[in-house]
């Protein structure tokens, strides 16, 4: 760990301008580290030489240049996404502050009579469509009120073993 101390000179002493205040490192030892001063100063006049060539400059400029239209570009992207954001959501207000209505959904006609029967017995599982549709087994009416189920047709609800399918009134 290196220590710093700064000891500035007593007014008689002082040097004529700030950047010859004294400096005193010391290391752990407390024994001066004059080359780890001495290496800095060169790195620093490397650095300092470096400035001094216009191409290192003109390298710097055009990195520079190319930062700044990437993230021109990046931040146009996302204006336009924003853009797009306020649209959809002036769309939305407008119609008040709920999304615009799904299109009706057209439906085979077996589909649509085991909506009708579902809404006359205020609900049915798929043994009471198997029976009053005539299905030869509990898959194929099992299928189709699955699928009114997954177009948001209908309700499911389990009753113990028995899934029930209830209307939702939107067809």
């Amino acid at each position: 760990m290196m220590i710093v101390e700064m000891s500035v000179m007593e007014s008689q002493d002082k040097p004529k301008n700030k950047s010859q205040d004294v400096f005193k490192l010391t290391g752990a030892s407390d024994q001066p580290v004059e080359s780890e001063v001495g290496e800095i100063r060169n790195e620093i006049a490397r650095v300092a030489e470096k400035f001094k060539d216009p191409l290192f400059i003109a390298g710097l400029m055009y990195k520079v240049t190319t930062e700044r239209e990437n993230m021109n570009r990046i931040l146009g992207n996302i204006n336009a996404k924003l853009d797009l954001l306020a649209e959809r959501l002036a769309k939305v207000e407008a119609a008040g502050g709920r999304p615009a209505p799904r299109p009706p959904t057209i439906l085979p006609e077996i589909d649509m009579k085991i909506m009708d029967f579902i809404e006359e017995t205020g609900g049915a599982d798929a043994e009471q469509v198997r029976e009053k549709f005539k299905y030869k087994g509990k898959n194929a009416a099992s299928s189709r009120l699955s699928r009114l189920h997954s177009m948001g047709l209908l309700q499911k609800s389990q009753a113990g073993k028995k899934v029930v399918y209830i209307s939702k009134n939107d067809h």
